[in-house]
């Protein structure tokens, strides 16, 4: 039976071979100690937190899921809400198992025409997290508790797994109690007509369900009216399979009407116009298509959002600066793909969008382990030599092995040792 302990045996089993290319990890164990640079949304200052992982949580299509303990960052002075042995949820935006990556990443390629960006471009994950912020604030305005979203303290990048991921706030929920309905019908009335038209309001089964779906509409309302709807699209009701994104916080778990709390802002997979994926997706395409977003994943309206601000500006005052900063990762992440259902002919003829598809293309190659950082550096001076590793990127399968024996060193070596070293591929093998 696989456990920890076989983990940690195969690992240094692994070590004695001397190899070098690094062990192949896939996800963390308990007591692993991990080190990040955190990109903070709260503050100017980058801290470096080092965490343990408590236990992993799980995972789906955008991701996996640990809960971690903070057991120190630097420098040393009150951070925002950040609290030593305190319990914190890392997300880093790689699925676990390798059908899930290639059929997210397969869908995303078809949509916007290039890698997974919350994985591979720091810029596209401080998008989301920024847009979290402000997502978070305006519950404050709209539900009177920020608690009704949880926090996000910031992004970093996994080196180990390849992948870009999030430090969030650590919330001990649930999603609700099981509880057998036998008045289905009469919750169909209610949804159509309220509760004042129902008559005896006990028949009507658990309460907590209905005020998870007032909740979760009432969210949705605030999404679109912020200028985030496909955000929105994790809090949809009809699409049956949002739900889990919205927990009862167990500190609450006595009233049915306060504790619920939104969890998750990571979609992970993109809405395609021709592949509906659930009943809630028919109407959403088509809300989409009306909007000129034919293709859905986490676009914004930060027009919309701005006047928001403004309106309510003295509730955020104290955060209206990350508008610039979200502007910039906005405008780095859109700018770093093809996504020829946004950017029409501007892939023809913008010198701006293939700068920053390229430069884009440098920093998700080194994330992922493929080129090195010498390489990374020959190819921020050399725009015509990143073009044609780019094109050659494209390439399905042969493309990927040419960039990593052209741009990464250590790999390189492995690769050829492998070949001419009879005694280096019997300790590979």
């Amino acid at each position: 039976m696989y456990t920890s302990s076989v983990e940690k045996y195969i690992r240094s089993k692994f070590a004695e071979l001397d190899l070098l290319r690094p062990f192949r990890t896939r996800k963390y164990e308990p007591g692993t100690i991990l080190e990040y640079k955190l990109d903070s949304t709260y503050s100017q200052e980058n801290p470096k937190i080092k965490i343990e992982i408590e236990k992993f949580i799980g995972g789906g299509f955008a991701g996996q899921v640990y809960k971690v303990k903070l057991l120190s960052y630097s420098p040393q002075k009150i951070f925002f809400n950040l609290k030593t042995n305190n319990y914190y949820a890392l997300k880093i935006l790689i699925p676990l198992g390798g059908f899930a990556r290639f059929f997210r990443n397969i869908l995303y390629w078809i949509g916007f025409g290039g890698s997974f960006q919350p994985q591979v471009n720091p810029s596209a994950a401080k998008t989301g997290a920024i847009w979290q912020r402000f997502i978070r604030r305006a519950a404050r305005i709209t539900f009177g508790n920020e608690k009704a979203v949880a926090d996000i303290y910031g992004t970093l990048v996994d080196s180990r797994l390849g992948s870009c991921g999030d430090l969030i706030e650590w919330v001990e929920g649930r999603t609700w109690q099981l509880e057998v309905d036998d008045h289905i019908n009469l919750i169909k009335a209610w949804k159509r007509n309220g509760p004042d038209k129902i008559g005896e309001k006990s028949v009507l089964g658990s309460q907590e369900y209905r005020d998870k779906y007032r909740f979760m509409h009432d969210f949705v309302d605030l999404l679109h009216l912020i200028g985030a709807p496909e955000f929105a699209r994790q809090y949809e009701w009809s699409t049956a399979k949002s739900q889990p994104n919205c927990l009862k916080r167990i500190e609450d778990s006595g009233d049915n009407n306060t504790g619920l709390t939104a969890v998750d802002f990571r979609a992970g997979l993109v809405l395609l116009p021709f592949l509906p994926m659930s009943p809630g997706d028919f109407k959403l395409i088509l809300k989409g298509f009306f909007r000129g977003s034919l293709v859905q994943f986490d676009r914004g309206n930060l027009i919309k959002l701005e006047e928001f601000v403004k309106k309510h500006e003295k509730e955020f005052k104290d955060i209206k600066g990350l508008l610039k900063e979200l502007k910039y990762h906005e405008s780095i992440y859109r700018n770093s793909l093809p996504d020829l259902t946004h950017n029409h002919f501007r892939i023809l003829y913008s010198r701006k969008l293939w700068q920053t598809i390229l430069k884009s293309s440098i920093v998700s190659w080194k994330i992922r382990d493929k080129i090195d950082e010498n390489f990374a550096s020959s190819l921020n001076k050399r725009n015509f030599l990143t073009l044609i590793c780019y094109w050659v990127s494209l390439i399905p399968i042969l493309g990927n092995i040419l960039l990593v024996l052209v741009g990464n060193s250590r790999r390189r070596k492995h690769y050829i040792s492998a070949l001419t070293r009879p005694h280096y591929l019997q300790r590979l093998l």
